[in-house]
C-alpha cells in the first residue's frame, strides 16, 4: 500500500510547527546537542586526557617498579615501551 502524498498545506503547517519549536530542520531534536555533530570525534585534538585505572595488586606492584615507585610514571613508561 503506498502512502499518499501530504498536501502543501499540511506540510506547511508542520514546518511552522517545527519551526516554532526551534528545530527548522528535519534531523535532530530541541535538546542541545541533539542534532548531527560539527566534527567527527577523531577530528577534535585532546588537550587535557585523564582517566581512571582499576588495578590489581599486582597490576600495582608492576606499574611501581616500573615507575621507581610512582605509578603514573610507571603508566608512562609502560606505554612508552609499547608504542
Amino acid at each position: 500500500m503506498r502512502y499518499k502524498e501530504l498536501p502543501e498545506w499540511v506540510k506547511e503547517q508542520k514546518r511552522q510547527i517545527r519551526k516554532e519549536l526551534g528545530n527548522p530542520t528535519n534531523w535532530g531534536g530541541k535538546r542541545q546537542g541533539a542534532g548531527r555533530p560539527t566534527k567527527p570525534f577523531s577530528e577534535k585534538k585532546i588537550k587535557d586526557f585523564s582517566m581512571t585505572l582499576r588495578l590489581n595488586p599486582i597490576q600495582q606492584k608492576i606499574l611501581s617498579e616500573m615507575g621507581n615507585g610512582n605509578i603514573p610514571l610507571g603508566v608512562v613508561r609502560l606505554i612508552e615501551e609499547n608504542i
